[in-house]
């Protein structure tokens, strides 16, 4: 599917907002010009979007025809319902954009988790790729994972087993409001501890007695809010 311009603008005063289409979401991204130049590609970070890469395209972008994307979930670009933010979903989504804009030896520099997208995505299509920059993309340091460690400790022995015995990743999916995926509910507990949303959602989760089922091949749990 061909993506969609939402708003003309100039190389010199800014990019050109764009629509495209992966996974039925409605991603967003931003191109600025140059179009016979180069391609680059720019990947944010988790907290991120991307205008934040403006002062890096603004000096590029007479050497390169340079598109950033808002990552799902973040920025313009549409959330996902069902909370697949893993990271193999990013890369299939970066995977979808350059194809759709036919781009090819792109130079891609990615940042945090859009450094580990940009890594992955290199592996996998490296054919495309012409050169990498990858900025603090490989994790957490081994301090900060020996940190995160110790809080998916004190969920568990708050919450109980039951629910976070398969607190895998250091980056969790967001809970969904029929299924969850085994490393959710720390997520949103999480964020109950820290910005103290969602605590009711989070206080009926904690006392509902929680089972595990078989669903797409990824262990769930189904709850009653």
């Amino acid at each position: 599917m061909k993506s969609e311009k939402l708003a003309p603008s100039s190389a010199s005063s800014g990019p050109s907002s764009h629509i495209y289409f992966s996974q039925r979401l409605r991603l967003h991204y931003v191109d600025w010009g140059n179009p016979d130049g180069p391609p680059m590609l720019l990947i944010h970070g988790g907290r991120d979007h991307c205008r934040n890469w403006d002062w890096v395209a603004e000096h590029f972008a007479k050497d390169y025809h340079i598109i950033a994307p808002d990552l799902r979930g973040h920025g313009d670009s549409q959330w996902e319902a069902s909370g697949n933010y893993t990271q193999i979903s990013y890369v299939y989504d970066i995977a979808q954009l350059l194809q759709q804009k036919n781009m090819h030896d792109v130079t891609v520099i990615g940042h945090s988790l859009g450094g580990a997208i940009a890594l992955m995505y290199t592996a996998l299509f490296p054919e495309r790729v012409k050169k990498l920059v990858a900025i603090e993309g490989m994790g957490p340091s081994p301090s900060l994972a020996a940190s995160r460690r110790r809080s998916q400790s004190m969920i568990a022995s708050a919450v109980g087993s039951t629910i976070c015995e398969n607190f895998p990743g250091d980056y969790p999916v967001v809970m969904t409001r029929s299924t969850m995926r085994s490393n959710a509910c720390a997520m949103k507990i999480h964020i109950c501890l820290k910005n103290r949303r969602g605590t009711s959602l989070c206080t009926a989760l904690i006392k509902t007695k929680m089972a595990p089922t078989a669903g797409n091949s990824i262990t769930t749990y189904a709850y009653s809010p």
